[in-house]
């Protein structure tokens, strides 16, 4: 009898295997829906396009970008945690879902319980920038300013516990100085309000940086990674000036219970699609963007490590959103 019920328990695991394995292979079969949780027009919206349209024609299926943008991500990814778990509705997401536990008192899902780590596809760093007529030439400028007059001069960040506001404070902290936030509803703002003189200094991504330092629309006093960046040869690194370095990266994650077989699926064709030359240069590298894929797997270390080194920045910090 224990015998009769092993064979049909093990039956029944086979056949699910094998029903898995034939889903992934026939993956997808209608639309997927990439999900979206900032305005169109910035960088996550611009490299999400770009790899939907690879992913389409590698499909035969309609790649479609679904933009749900509020609650700093909250409203986009419970969405995707509440979707059917087939891999036709993705998440596109970032760092501030690692930020976000630690930001909010309460959250209406667990994303390391309700969904499941698909692929990392782009890292990208992050400058301080301050306006283009600023007194302020370099970091010791700016940071001698800020200890003189404590609480006087202004930053702008994507709002009280992103990533800008957090990476802000941890540079502030360090040196033992301080500044006023200012909170701002996008990217594009927070560069407006620098071009316009409106505010001391910002964290803006490289991608949305470049085209207005280049134009002599904002000055940068720091580029935030380990090295220079060739295209602002004159501008310091973070390891220069003994700064944290400051970047984010754009992963996708799939509805927990989406079959391995799928997600697997996805993430090996999202690799054939991000190492592509001309993805690399036609919408990585002008936006600053270096193509990192990590399978499912590694991955979820990626994100375990992220949450872990999130934790130990915030917990010191006023960070929380009201």
């Amino acid at each position: 009898m224990f015998s009769s019920k092993r064979s049909f328990a093990i039956s029944m695991v086979l056949a699910l295997a094998a029903s898995f394995s034939a889903m992934a292979h026939t993956f997808p079969t209608k639309p997927v829906r990439l999900v979206v949780t900032y305005p169109p027009g910035g960088i996550v919206d611009t490299i999400t396009r770009a790899v939907a349209e690879g992913l389409s024609k590698r499909w035969g299926q309609p790649v479609l970008i679904e933009t749900k943008p509020g609650g700093s991500a909250v409203i986009g990814t419970q969405f995707v945690v509440h979707s059917e778990p087939d891999g036709h509705v993705l998440l596109i997401g970032d760092r501030v879902l690692t930020i976000n536990p630690f930001t909010h008192d309460k959250l209406p899902y667990d994303a390391t319980r309700d969904l499941m780590p698909v692929a990392n596809m782009v890292t990208g760093p992050m400058v301080l920038a301050v306006p283009p007529r600023s007194p302020y030439k370099s970091m010791p400028d700016l940071l001698k300013a800020a200890a003189a007059t404590p609480n006087k001069l202004t930053y702008g960040s994507l709002g009280k516990g992103t990533l800008t506001h957090i990476d802000t404070e941890l540079i502030l902290k360090r040196a033992g100085v301080t500044a006023v936030h200012i909170p701002y509803k996008g990217m594009a703002d927070v560069t407006n309000a620098l071009m316009a003189d409106q505010i001391d200094f910002g964290l803006i991504a490289f991608g949305t940086a470049i085209q207005q330092f280049k134009a002599g629309k904002i000055n940068v006093l720091a580029y935030l990674a380990d090295k220079r960046h060739p295209e602002m040869p004159n501008v310091p690194s973070a390891a220069e000036l003994r700064l944290p370095e400051s970047s984010s990266w754009m992963g996708v994650l799939a509805p927990v219970g989406t079959p391995r077989a799928v997600v697997e699926k996805i993430s090996r064709d999202l690799q054939l699609v991000l190492t592509d030359p001309a993805f690399i240069e036609k919408h990585a590298k002008p936006l600053g963007m270096e193509v990192v894929h990590l399978g499912p797997q590694e991955f979820a270390r990626y994100l375990a490590e992220d949450r872990k080194t999130t934790a130990a920045i915030v917990q010191t910090m006023d960070v929380k959103k009201e």
